[in-house]
């Protein structure tokens, strides 16, 4: 699981022309498993998420968020395909639930 979670593509890599979903895998993609990792300019794949949080993303935009440092796993069953600003609407979900769990 570490190796897997551990980026694999470097944030440095150009990107190919081939990505039709604007899908950004330098400095945050391992073994099939995306990291919250830095991209090339320097953000956060998922931000407000923690640093330790890994992700698989499947078909209709299925989710599982993995997020060692809460000891939590957040499922989101998908149907609407993949949305685009995705990164950053599941950053803001992460970071509000993180937010409540504070409270």
């Amino acid at each position: 699981v570490k190796q897997a979670t551990t980026v694999q593509v470097p944030a440095n890599l150009p990107m190919g022309e081939t990505d039709r979903n604007n899908v950004i895998g330098p400095g945050c993609y391992g073994f099939n498993w995306w990291v919250n990792g830095k991209l090339a300019d320097g953000t956060m794949k998922l931000p407000g998420a923690p640093k330790d949080c890994y992700f698989a993303s499947g078909f209709n935009n299925n989710k599982c968020f993995v997020l060692p440092s809460w000891k939590m796993v957040v499922i989101r069953m998908g149907e609407d395909g993949n949305i685009e600003e995705a990164d950053a609407v599941y950053g803001k979900f992460l970071k509000m639930l993180g937010e409540a769990m504070e409270e």
